[in-house]
């Protein structure tokens, strides 16, 4: 599920937040901030860790990346330094 309103900042910017939810508990979240050039940082993500290992964070990340793609969001970057994870996001087309 991604926020309904999302954040807007002063020069254009906006924060779109993505949430897991199981049952009525948010389990899981990945935001991205996309500038007023079109380009979308990636800069939290996080799945509680009794839900890890099921796949939460891959869709939510595939959400995410649908949504950049349907706004036409021209460059993806990562605010986190995460070098285990380079793999990770490349598998999903980043």
């Amino acid at each position: 599920m991604r926020t309904r309103n999302p954040k807007m900042f002063p020069r254009g910017e906006f924060d779109m937040v993505f949430f897991a939810k199981y049952y009525n508990d948010y389990v899981g979240a990945v935001s991205v901030l996309i500038d007023s050039i079109k380009t979308g940082y990636f800069h939290s993500a996080i799945v509680l860790p009794e839900h890890r290992r099921k796949g939460l964070y891959k869709a939510l990340m595939k959400s995410c990346l649908e949504y950049c793609r349907e706004i036409k969001v021209e460059n993806l970057r990562f605010a986190v330094d995460q070098p285990f994870l380079e793999k990770f996001w490349r598998d999903l087309g980043v």
